[in-house]
């Protein structure tokens, strides 16, 4: 299997993504709902790419 890699530049605009994400959270009137939201968005992505989010330990 071929390794990828991301390169800097989509690192840079991943790592700003999910500073906007905090940020939407903070600010938001329902930071819960906002997390779930997110949190649903990102298992889809992770599950199209191949990648179980189930067996993830859920922390509290």
């Amino acid at each position: 299997m071929e390794e990828q890699y991301m390169s800097d530049k989509e690192m840079v605009q991943m790592l700003i993504d999910q500073l906007i994400s905090v940020r939407r959270a903070k600010d938001s009137d329902d930071p819960m709902r906002e997390l779930e939201y997110q949190e649903k968005i990102l298992t889809v992505k992770l599950e199209a790419m191949g990648i179980t989010v189930s067996d993830l330990p859920h922390l509290k």
